[in-house]
């Protein structure tokens, strides 16, 4: 056994003829924060339906503490799921909500209302307990949905696109909660988003998923500083994608230079500058992302600090060779 908390051995899983996950293997540490990433129809939702026990593999092999889950159903595992939609009764309490797992496993009477008081205390509802969910904020709705998935202390919590429901500002006052409760609790937690800033600001690592397989695995920052492949450089992150010569092999391949690494003035500054005039301009608060056309006919993205660029200013591009990450096709 590897000490890993949850073992993923070679899982693959087919409807009729749509290969849905394809062979994935992984490990989620205890205590770890990890993030299966990727657009619609990669797999990821397919792949957490198979931990959360609602889908069965065709082959491979979950394992959670070194225990095989094929034969668990998944109220018998010790992995919760907190859906997207959040999925509350909208007819019971918020208290009954939380609570309503553990009375199907037959807690009762002191324990029941010790262990539903300090699930709502984790994740500070108390005094809301009486409300029904159509009284509560969306923020709130999440909140009730995340004290019913720790009430039952999972070993794993799954979570589906946990913040994708929810405003910019909302967004991450729960993201810092999600946080902070996992560390709190010491729990795992897997993430399953198509979010790239929701899976780079709350991952330890990220696994970037495309046609049911995995493409890269590692931390945010080395994922996004070296993709493996240019599928990972555009998903993870705006990326200017230049041509490469190729390899000893023949090869071809692509240069990847994210916008930030580019440095934009009015003025040539050095031998290397490049000449540019400026097409598209998005201010975002703290930076401005702006599109700019190389006199050689290139368009490239670039991330000033600087507010004041205007559409069709000539300006100077720049880059280090150490910008730029080559990547195959």
């Amino acid at each position: 056994m590897s000490g890993a908390l949850l073992e993923v051995r070679s899982v693959a899983k087919s409807f009729g003829p749509v290969r849905a996950v394809a062979d994935v293997s992984f490990e989620v540490a205890r205590g770890e924060v990890f993030a299966l990433l990727g657009g619609s129809g990669c797999g990821k939702t397919t792949l957490l339906r198979m931990l959360a026990g609602f889908e069965r593999p065709d082959r491979g092999q979950i394992l959670l503490d070194g225990a095989d889950l094929a034969d668990s159903p998944p109220h018998r595992r010790p992995i919760n799921l907190m859906f997207q939609n959040h999925a509350l009764f909208p007819h019971l309490s918020v208290r009954d909500n939380v609570a309503y797992g553990l009375r199907r496993e037959g807690v009762a009477g002191a324990e029941l209302a010790r262990r539903t008081e300090e699930a709502l205390a984790l994740v500070r509802l108390e005094g809301l307990d009486a409300r029904k969910p159509a009284q509560l904020s969306g923020g709130q709705r999440q909140r009730v949905a995340l004290a019913r998935a720790l009430v039952k202390r999972p070993k794993l919590l799954l979570l589906d696109e946990p913040l994708s429901a929810l405003d910019a500002r909302l967004r991450e006052e729960t993201r810092a909660e999600l946080l902070r409760l996992q560390r709190e609790l010491g729990l795992a937690f897997l993430i399953v988003t198509h979010d790239q800033q929701e899976a780079m600001s709350m991952a330890d690592r990220l696994a970037v998923m495309h046609d049911g397989g995995f493409m890269q695995v590692g931390t945010p920052r080395d994922v996004y500083a070296r993709p493996a492949t240019r599928h990972v450089a555009i998903f993870l992150g705006n990326a200017n994608l230049l041509p490469a010569p190729a390899d000893a092999a023949g090869r071809p391949g692509w240069l990847v230079l994210r916008p930030e690494r580019i440095a934009i003035s009015r003025v040539a500054t050095g031998a290397g500058a490049v000449g540019a005039h400026i097409e598209d301009v998005a201010f975002e608060g703290d930076r401005t992302l702006l599109v700019a056309r190389t006199d050689a006919g290139v368009a490239l993205r670039i991330a000033s600090a600087e507010p004041g660029w205007a559409r069709g200013e000539p300006v100077f591009l720049a880059w280090d060779a150490a910008a730029l990450h080559r990547v195959s096709a």
